[in-house]
């Protein structure tokens, strides 16, 4: 996941772990058989799966834009760490 704010909860406001949060993102919704149909594929395809969470790597929308243009050294530096 990507430029995404994610909150680790499930519906009661529990924490969850980031491989419960995809779990339970590829779970069967009623009626959404297209998306149901690419949720079956993922399963297929990746039996094994996991999921990390990871904080962006700068804070500046700009920059994000054009992460493939930012120095390493300018990146956050949890992020680095996390991705080290």
């Amino acid at each position: 996941l990507r430029d995404f704010h994610l909150t680790l909860q499930d519906e009661e406001g529990g924490a969850i772990t980031e491989k419960e949060y995809l779990e339970r993102a590829l779970r069967l919704v009623p009626s959404q058989e297209e998306k149901n149909q690419l949720r079956e594929v993922i399963k297929e395809l990746f039996r094994e799966r996991d999921c990390v969470t990871i904080v962006r790597p700068v804070a500046d929308e700009a920059e994000l834009r054009n992460i493939q243009n930012v120095d390493y050294e300018k990146l956050r530096p949890q992020f680095r760490t996390q991705v080290e």
